[in-house]
């Protein structure tokens, strides 16, 4: 677990569920519950994990704003993630 002060409150990551590969000195948090404030706010499943792989420059873009404050998401930017314990995967 890690905890640090934000501009949006007390933040939370509680790891678990580690796994790793055969040879691989990595061991990958196979879920992850993000909290602001003591409230579960989203949750990351991982279920496959690459070492020294490139990564995309395009998932380090901040994200566009519309003009009424919503926030655009680029397809090729999702993560597999549950939010609020609902899957979120690939919408």
């Amino acid at each position: 677990m890690v905890g640090f002060e934000t501009p949006r409150g007390w933040h939370e990551r509680r790891y678990s569920e580690f796994y790793s590969r055969p040879g691989l000195s990595w061991s990958q948090p196979g879920r992850v519950r993000l909290f602001y404030n003591g409230i579960k706010q989203n949750e990351v499943i991982w279920t496959d994990f690459g070492v020294d792989e490139t990564i995309p420059a395009q998932w380090f873009r901040p994200e566009e704003r519309a003009l009424d404050g919503d926030r655009k998401r680029a397809d090729d930017r999702k993560p597999s993630s549950r939010q609020n314990g609902q899957d979120g995967q690939d919408d």
